[in-house]
């Protein structure tokens, strides 16, 4: 499974390309971090529980971090997030960073902005889910973007029957996220499903 990363402390970073690569750095610990431009190796090193990185992730990190730290406006946040969709394969990263982009979208003020980019992350990742193991917490990104929906159209005083339609649809993603899991016996996932989540659609 793609995790989205985060960034940690590290004292070193090592950029990598080739398995062979890996061996070299191998010694040096948890405290260094290995990027790699490899998928496949990424995928490995993850599932032996390395600390390594995809290189979108940390560039598109890099990238939030800077657009933050200028107080950029937003055209500039849509304009730069939208590259990174246009050229990534990485769906995680993609509905994280449209996430990202819808809340920020409300800080600056658009809430119009906002609402479309939370429909088009329930529209395009209404399946997608990060499960609950040791190396991730549970993340199901449609879930996230209704929550967020229903706060901005509480916020607006919407009625209580617009409401009731949007908490409606929300619990038919949510129903059908349940049996998926329930379908691959992913307990765990679905423990912190209904503890984040159940109490919205009931």
């Amino acid at each position: 499974e793609s995790r989205v990363w985060q960034a940690p402390s590290y004292d070193r970073l090592v950029l990598v390309s080739h398995p062979r690569h890996v061996s070299a750095v191998a010694a040096w610990g948890r405290d260094t971090l290995v990027v790699t431009t490899n998928w496949l190796l990424w995928q490995q090193l993850a599932g032996e529980d390395k600390d390594c990185a995809y290189y979108e992730e940390v560039a598109a990190s890099f990238i939030t971090t800077c657009l933050e730290m200028k107080n950029s406006p937003l055209v500039s946040w849509e304009g730069e997030i939208r590259k990174i969709l246009s050229s990534t394969k990485n769906q995680h990263l993609s509905a994280d960073l449209l996430l990202t982009l819808g809340k920020k979208s409300i800080e600056l003020g658009n809430i119009a902005n906002a609402i479309e980019i939370y429909e088009e992350v329930i529209d395009r990742y209404s399946e997608l889910y990060i499960p609950d193991d040791e190396y991730s917490d549970f993340r199901a990104y449609s879930l996230e973007a209704f929550l967020s929906l229903l706060d901005i159209y509480k916020n607006q005083g919407n009625s209580e029957k617009q409401l009731q339609r949007v908490k409606k649809e929300m619990k038919n993603y949510y129903e059908n996220l349940h049996q998926m899991l329930a379908t691959r016996g992913d307990n765990y996932s679905i423990k912190q499903l209904e503890s984040d989540f159940e109490k919205y659609v009931h």
